[in-house]
This record gives C-alpha cells, structure tokens and sequence, in this order.
C-alpha cells in the first residue's frame, strides 16, 4: 500500500477480527500468517506495514492473545 498501512486502520482491523472470532462459539481461533521470524527494532517495525510490533495494533493483539491464552472471556 502506498505510505505503508496506517497504523489506527491496522488496529481497526485487529479488532473487528477479533470481535467477530468471540461472537462465533465454534471458532477457537484462527492463524495470522507471514509473520517474520526475526525480532525488528520498533524502529524497522513502524516502517514495516505488515508488521504490528511498535504499533497500536501490536499491543492490542498483545493483550487479546494473552487473555485468550489465559482462558479469559473475551
């Protein structure tokens, strides 16, 4: 995309996947692919548009995924 993925929009979209996952009792998840392996500088991530880390997004699935890995509601 040109000038990268606005970071309020990757987080909007986050959200509504997440929103629509707990609305859906059959699904117990999903699989978020092309993810690199390697560990980006917040620096190199912010540059990055498919990268959540250093982004709102990034502390938004952060929390979601340790509340579901808790077995927390959600």
């Amino acid at each position: 995309m040109p000038g990268g993925v606005p970071g309020d929009e990757q987080l909007r979209y986050d959200r509504v996947m997440f929103e629509a996952r707990a609305e859906r009792a059959w699904m117990e998840g999903f699989m978020m692919w092309d993810v690199p392996a390697g560990v980006h500088s917040a620096e190199e991530a912010t540059a990055k548009d498919d990268c959540a880390y250093g982004k709102p997004a990034g502390e938004y699935l952060r929390a979601e995924c340790t509340a579901l890995a808790a077995g927390v509601p959600r």
